[in-house]
């Protein structure tokens, strides 16, 4: 099925993990690729030095967050000329990539790089596909609750959302769950949706590293503690597990406020490692008896399964996460990963104590991490599911 996908151009102003793996997903089954990209500044550069980011719509969105209701379409639409403006010359000096390629690409968090493809395709006759990410209708208004949803913004960001992914002859995103809530919420056709599941950037795991002793823990979470993580969930739990290590690993603006959490509930079996090289988090992951996956009862965990999940199924952990939609679709209770009611700190703590008291189950799970990575989360698995979803377009 789709053997006769033997080219791809990436269009647009883009940047995400995610790329990277499907470019190596495409290496490994022949596929060539070209990218008309924009350069781009990442947001915490532009934001330091107070400029206008020049990256991705959502970033631009960020930037403008608590901007008056009223303003915001003004200057989002200013925004979205200046990306035309630039993409448009990029695309303009590479016409023959595009002209060349069995499918154009709008890869993740491009969005609005689709109203400049779009003609092109046409043009050329080439499908388009727009890995949309979880959108900015969802991610801002839905998930966030940045602006409200009857507000101006809202209403702009859903019409936005809509007529990007009207333009799409596919849109990619990373649950069946999505899938539904957004052709529900759009009103487009099922088969406009199709899944591929978050995927692990292999390169930046050095599986071969060994864990020093003071790597070694009981549990482990890393990531940024965003709310949707659940992080004040997971240092409740440590507290009713006062015998038991647990480190929390990462930075961010956030992580005050989990640190003073966990002292407000007597968590003092909590460490706060910080930021950490990536060899040194292989480390504490490969040195964790158990890992945590987002534990938060919000929106976001509803239809999206983190990529710390599928990091940790790479290395063989054992994991313990919220038993949402999205997440369920590829664990398996007590099988491939522990499951927990969202939000439930004692929950959590039943549920780390069992895995910690039981080896076998902790050896299942570790087992059954390991296969879901190979099934749903790998790179040969990203450039499979995107010959089939090329064809399936075409």
């Amino acid at each position: 099925m789709g053997s006769d996908i033997s080219r791809v151009c990436f269009v647009g102003i883009y940047g995400h993990n995610q790329d990277e793996v499907l470019r190596q997903g495409l290496e490994r089954r022949g596929i060539s690729l070209s990218e008309v990209r924009v350069p781009q500044r990442s947001l915490s550069e532009a934001k330091a030095e107070r400029r206008l980011p020049v990256r991705t719509m959502r970033a631009t969105m960020n930037w403008f967050d608590g901007a008056p209701g009223w303003l915001f379409p003004f200057l989002v639409v200013a925004t979205l000329l200046v990306h035309t403006v630039v993409t448009t010359a990029a695309v303009l000096g590479n016409l023959g990539d595009l002209r060349r390629a069995d499918v154009i690409v709008v890869p993740h968090m491009g969005d609005t790089s689709v109203f400049v493809a779009k003609p092109f395709a046409v043009l050329f006759d080439t499908p388009l596909v727009y890995f949309s990410h979880n959108g900015l209708y969802f991610t801002l208004v839905r998930n966030r609750g940045i602006y409200p949803e009857d507000s101006v913004a809202g209403k702009f960001l859903f019409a936005l959302d809509l007529l990007v992914q009207r333009l799409s002859d596919r849109v990619v995103v990373f649950s069946q769950e999505s899938a539904d809530r957004f052709s529900e919420a759009f009103g487009l056709p099922a088969e406009t949706y199709e899944v591929m599941y978050i995927k692990v950037v292999e390169s930046n795991f050095d599986t071969s590293i060994e864990p020093a002793p003071e790597f070694e823990s009981d549990v482990l979470y890393w990531g940024n503690f965003l709310p949707h993580h659940g992080p004040d969930t997971m240092v409740e739990a440590a507290a009713a597990l006062p015998d038991a290590e647990f480190v929390f690993v990462g930075e961010s603006d956030k992580r005050q406020g989990v640190v003073d959490h966990a002292d407000r509930v007597g968590a003092e079996n909590v460490s706060f490692p910080g930021f950490v090289s990536l060899s040194e988090l292989v480390q504490y992951v490969k040195g964790a008896r158990v890992v945590l996956g987002p534990m938060g009862d919000n929106p976001q965990t509803e239809f999206t399964i983190g990529t710390k999940v599928a990091e940790a199924s790479y290395l063989e952990k054992a994991i313990a996460v919220a038993d949402q939609p999205g997440t369920s679709e590829v664990f398996d209770h007590r099988e491939t990963a522990y499951l927990v009611e969202p939000g439930d700190a004692d929950a959590l703590a039943a549920g780390v104590e069992e895995i910690l008291g039981d080896d076998d189950l902790r050896h299942r799970l570790e087992d059954g991490a390991a296969d879901v990575y190979r099934r749903h989360f790998s790179v040969d698995r990203a450039g499979e599911r995107f010959v089939e979803i090329a064809a399936s377009a075409r």
